[in-house]
């Protein structure tokens, strides 16, 4: 079973993208395959590094939408 977090266009910004990314990294992993859409969020480079930390050596995120934010040239090399 795959889990959908829908959570475009809710202005989380990088300190709500933080927040979820390191509740996440504590308690996501529970075997449960999961996407994830933060498209239109206001992220920047901050919040795309903290999901490039999530991503990092994990099993359960399958897709993550970044779509229609500023992450600009930093943000997108992470």
């Amino acid at each position: 079973t795959t889990c959908q977090f829908i959570l475009h266009h809710n202005e989380l910004k990088d300190e709500g993208v933080q927040l979820l990314c390191a509740a996440w990294k504590r308690w996501g992993k529970t075997g449960t395959q999961a996407k994830l859409n933060l498209c239109a969020n206001d992220v920047c480079k901050a919040g795309a590094e903290a999901v490039g930390e999530l991503l990092h050596n994990n099993e359960f995120l399958l897709d993550v939408n970044l779509a229609w934010n500023t992450l600009g040239e930093k943000g997108m090399q992470l």
